[in-house]
């Protein structure tokens, strides 16, 4: 893990408390650039002080690897989205202040947990799971769009973690979520080749 600068081509080691060497699979600057924050396959969340380099928070969030991240817009919140088939939103306070421990502000489940499928022609049976994919949050902070192996994309709301719908349009692993600053309008990606672009506000009732 290293963070680089665009101003002169040098780079800056980011290590574990333990200087072990880990596998980041997902990294995501805080709003105001201050910090950043990684996970890894065993659903480990990391996150440091970007000008000094130092490891200011470490917990266990998730039971898998944790592959969508997404900071609040004010930067005091983390919503979480893993293998595990689950959202995670986490209030992240003071950062520096320690590890957060097992402390989960709201938990979202909804994403299918998995399903079989017969290839009876070739006497084969394929099994495998849905997992919550990629994670965006609303420029207001009131909805949660997170992205599905299933190919759909669910919506969210903040407060209570309810379901207000799921988008259904690609054929593959929604990869990349995310919502306009402006907002009204969110797109998603998939590994089927496209992105669709929607006007969220016909199916919230906003």
């Amino acid at each position: 893990m290293r963070i680089w600068s665009m101003r002169d081509g040098s780079s800056m080691p980011l290590h574990d408390r333990d200087g072990e060497a880990f596998a980041s699979v997902t990294v995501k600057f805080s709003p105001d650039g201050k910090h950043v924050v990684a996970s890894d396959l065993q659903g480990l969340l990391r996150i440091w002080n970007v000008r000094s380099s130092k490891l200011v928070r470490r917990w266990k969030a998730h039971k898998a690897t944790a592959l969508g991240l997404a900071f609040t817009p004010n930067g005091k919140g983390l919503v979480t989205g893993s293998h595990d088939n689950t959202l995670k939103y986490w209030d992240l306070g003071p950062l520096g202040a320690g590890d957060l421990g097992d402390v989960e502000i709201l938990k979202i489940v909804g994403h299918t947990v998995g399903h079989c499928h017969f290839l009876l022609e070739l006497g084969l049976m394929q099994v495998w799971q849905t997992y919550v994919h990629s994670v965006a949050i609303s420029p207001d902070s009131r909805w949660v769009i997170s992205g599905s192996s299933d190919g759909t994309a669910r919506i969210w709301d903040m407060v209570d973690a309810t379901l207000q719908c799921t988008l259904v349009g690609h054929e593959n692993v929604v990869s990349s979520v995310d919502f306009s600053p402006t907002g009204n309008y969110m797109a998603c990606g998939s590994w089927d080749g496209k992105v669709l672009v929607w006007r969220y506000n016909e199916f919230l009732g906003e």
